[in-house]
């Protein structure tokens, strides 16, 4: 959750700092296009792989960072762009797809 996080402060500050901490949704691509803005590094860490580790961080409960940040998942069911969500199939066979992350300070 520590990279997530750290990316996601960098996706607010481009924003405005004080956004931080205020529940501000960041699509996740835009995460993700920040975690893999080396070259190459996205094939070597594929949106799917980024989706299931997103998808078993939600499935962990893990939910706050040491800072008290409380992680939060926000799905899209209204988006048709599939280059906008990441989804993964759960162990249950069901579809799970997701848009964006927030933390809130609490």
């Amino acid at each position: 959750m520590t990279i997530l996080y750290s990316a996601y402060s960098i996706a607010v500050g481009i924003r405005g700092k004080h956004l931080l901490g205020t529940g501000i949704v960041i699509p996740l691509m835009e995460i993700y296009e920040l975690l893999t803005m080396l070259p190459r590094q996205s094939f070597e860490y594929t949106r799917q792989e980024f989706a299931r580790d997103l998808y078993f961080l939600d499935k962990s409960g893990v939910a706050q960072t040491k800072k008290g940040h409380h992680l939060h998942f926000h799905a899209s069911t209204g988006i048709k762009d599939a280059t906008k969500t990441l989804s993964v199939i759960t162990q249950g066979g069901r579809l799970r797809s997701y848009y964006g992350t927030s933390f809130i300070l609490s």
